[in-house]
C-alpha cells in the first residue's frame, strides 16, 4: 500500500555513495524499526519488492535530475518497467547498495522523453534485485 512507502521513505536513512554522469550509486538502510514490517511479515520481515522498485525509480530520479538544465521545470514518472527479478529476500537490519545505470545516451536527457535505466540491489557482493524501467521525462506547466 501506498502509505508503508511514503512511512518507509520518512525513515530509511538514505545516503548518496557516488554521482556519475551516466550512473548513480546509492546505500539505504533498512532498519528492524520500519511499520511495513509489522504486517510485511512479523515473524519473518522482509523489505517489500515493490519499495525496492521504488527505490530504484526515485534513484534513477535524481540521476535525470543532476543532468537537466537547470531553471527547467521538469518532473520523472515511471513510464514502464520493462524486467523486475528479485534473487534474494532483503532483511533487516541491514544496507542495500543501488547501483543506477542510465542506458540512453545522455545528450537526449535535456528535453522530454523517455529514459531507459538498468539497476541492481546489492548487500556487500550478494544481488538480491535487478530491475529495468523507463522514467519519462515531463516538462510541468507552470500557470
Amino acid at each position: 500500500r501506498r502509505v508503508h512507502g511514503e512511512v518507509c521513505r520518512a525513515i530509511v536513512m538514505r545516503r548518496a555513495v557516488s554521482l556519475f554522469s551516466r550512473s548513480l550509486t546509492k546505500s539505504i538502510s533498512i532498519p528492524t524499526t520500519l511499520p511495513v514490517f509489522k504486517g510485511h511479515f512479523p515473524e519473518y520481515p522482509v523489505y517489500p519488492a515493490v519499495l525496492i522498485v521504488e527505490d530504484m525509480i526515485q534513484a534513477a530520479a535524481e540521476l535525470v535530475s543532476e543532468s537537466l538544465p537547470k531553471g527547467k521545470e521538469y518532473t520523472t514518472v515511471c513510464e514502464f518497467i520493462h524486467q523486475a527479478n528479485f534473487r534474494r529476500p532483503i532483511t533487516p537490519p541491514n544496507v542495500v547498495t543501488l547501483t543506477i545505470d542510465c542506458q540512453t545516451d545522455l545528450c537526449e536527457i535535456n528535453q522530454p522523453g523517455n529514459v531507459r535505466f538498468s539497476a541492481k540491489a546489492m548487500i556487500q557482493e550478494q544481488l538480491m534485485a535487478e530491475c529495468d524501467f523507463d522514467l519519462k521525462i515531463v516538462k510541468v506547466s507552470v500557470n
